[in-house]
């Protein structure tokens, strides 16, 4: 798509953008914003900015359609915009690229020239807009409360060009998700995020989502078979034998031995299944009973129904704790764990029609 009509389609989703320079004789002269003084990103709600910005955007569109500049500037807060910058010299960016890949199929996310990306998501709210964002792998830069040039916008200096292009499965920015809809995604990056100031040692609690499929009506012979569907629908069929094997013969095939987040393998397969039926919504009255059916072919009962996987699940809120690393029931290493599949397809998942068949053929 041409970039004036690219303009266009952001003027046509009501998304405001500001001009920039362009040419110059250097890339940090090409990369300067064309704006008034006293324009500040902090001031997105009054009156005087959000008229400024519009004004800025019908420049923008002026200026590109006459061939005067050939970059703009995506805004953030005035567009409810959350924007993520990672810089190639302060995230590990070519280490995580298949990462920004896998979050691009969500998210607009754009290469930059220098080897970074930006990532674009929708604010639910405007406390959203507030967040702080951490990650253990490096750092990120956010743009929120400012902006970021953005595809397809192209800089040209000292007979030299740099281009801004979103990925291949990209979506638009004005088709990108929601933060709520890629917590999945943004758990493989290792970030954590937090309202208002981060207090060191403290973990911010991601509140992931709980969705009511109204399955507490199953018996707990039918929630196996519940689970062993949805392994089969979402990918995992190391974890579909798991549960198959549980359901056939009532015992889960599993010899407990310390995983990579030295935890106990028992500890991972009740996590995950109970992070499972918690997001899909069953209770914790049922989760109480429904323990109970958890027997290991070793014969080693490593929690009751007071267990710790239990209390991280329901009184934490920990599901998140199976949302990163390497699935461990997979036979080849795979980056994407049962919850984070889960969540990152359950928009398609028909989990009602399932319960609806368990609950029939019963």
């Amino acid at each position: 798509m041409r970039l004036i009509d690219y303009i266009e389609k952001l003027i046509e989703q009501d998304i405001k953008v500001i001009p920039i320079k362009s040419f110059g004789k250097s890339y940090r002269e090409a990369k300067e914003p064309l704006i008034p003084s006293g324009f500040k990103h902090t001031n997105y709600k009054s009156k005087d900015y959000i008229e400024t910005a519009c004004r800025l955007t019908r420049r923008t569109y002026y200026l590109v359609k006459n061939k005067k500049i050939a970059a703009f500037g995506l805004l953030g807060a005035i567009n409810e915009f959350i924007i993520l910058d990672f810089d190639r010299d302060k995230f590990p960016c070519s280490k995580y690229e298949h990462l920004f890949k896998a979050l691009s199929k969500e998210l607009f996310v754009e290469r930059t020239p220098r080897g970074g990306f930006h990532a674009v998501v929708k604010a639910k709210s405007d406390s959203d807009l507030h967040l702080r964002f951490y990650s253990k792998l490096g750092e990120i830069d956010n743009k929120t409360f400012g902006y970021i040039i953005s595809h397809p916008s192209r800089l040209f200096w000292s007979g030299k060009v740099a281009k801004y292009l979103k990925l291949e499965d990209s979506p638009d920015v004005w088709d990108t998700s929601y933060l709520d809809e890629v917590q999945a995604y943004l758990d493989l990056l290792e970030i954590e995020i937090y309202r208002g100031v981060k207090l060191g040692g403290v973990r911010a609690n991601k509140s992931l989502p709980v969705y009511d499929f109204g399955i507490d009506e199953l018996d707990n012979k039918q929630l196996i078979a519940l689970l062993y569907l949805i392994a089969r629908e979402i990918g995992c069929k190391g974890l579909a034998e798991l549960y198959r094997a549980w359901f056939e013969k009532g015992i889960i095939p599993l010899k407990n031995y310390v995983y990579a987040n030295n935890r106990g393998i028992h500890f991972t397969f009740e996590v995950t299944t109970l992070g499972i039926l918690k997001t899909i919504g069953l209770s914790y009255e049922r989760a109480v009973n429904f323990v109970r059916e958890v027997k290991y072919v070793d014969g080693i009962k490593e929690t009751s129904p007071e267990n710790t996987s239990l209390r991280n699940v329901y009184a934490y809120d920990e599901r998140n704790l199976v949302v990163r690393g390497l699935c461990p029931f997979c036979k080849n290493p795979c980056i994407f764990t049962p919850l984070s599949k889960l969540l990152m397809n359950i928009q398609r998942l028909d989990i009602k029609l399932l319960r609806r068949v368990l609950v029939e053929l019963h």
